[in-house]
């Protein structure tokens, strides 16, 4: 997470720590909710790619 861009790390942060959906984050934060929705999607998919080389067995 500490790799994400701050916006997306927000983000997804108020979504797993504090249990928002993205209209509530949105209305906290000040933002668009589609930029929530971008900041989301986008941080998700850069998770799944820095994590997913850990995830696969070793030879």
């Amino acid at each position: 997470m500490a790799r994400l861009p701050a916006a997306q790390r927000e983000v997804l942060s108020l979504a797993r720590y504090a249990d928002l959906t993205q209209p509530p984050i949105a209305a906290r934060t000040g933002l668009p909710l589609g930029t929530v929705e971008s900041h989301a999607h986008h941080g998700l998919l850069r998770l799944r790619e820095d994590l997913t080389p850990a995830l696969r067995p070793g030879p």
